[in-house]
């Protein structure tokens, strides 16, 4: 199981300009062995908002990602502050 910060997301993204390593890495790694904590789902949701006013296609884009995976990648829920439950609500449409 590998639980991937933000950093790495943010690089996957990038498409064919990810860093080899990191492409490589991750084209031969399993689904299911890919997640993501409420952490880096909250910074993505709040990524996504700073983005709307600037480029609102592209904030939706990313917004179509969020909710139980991003990518192909779940989100892991775990129990942690009282408030983090929170990041991973706040995103559109998932309660």
């Amino acid at each position: 199981m590998f639980l991937l910060d933000t950093n790495v997301i943010s690089e996957v993204r990038k498409g064919d300009r990810c860093d080899a390593r990191v492409a490589a890495w991750y084209a031969d790694t399993r689904e299911s062995d890919l997640f993501i904590s409420v952490i880096v789902a909250g910074e993505i949701r709040k990524g996504v908002e700073r983005l709307r006013p600037r480029d609102p296609r592209q904030a939706e884009a990313l917004n179509a990602g969020c909710g139980r995976s991003i990518g192909r990648m779940p989100i892991a829920f775990f129990r942690s502050t009282p408030g983090w439950p929170m990041s991973g609500a706040a995103c559109a449409g998932h309660p």
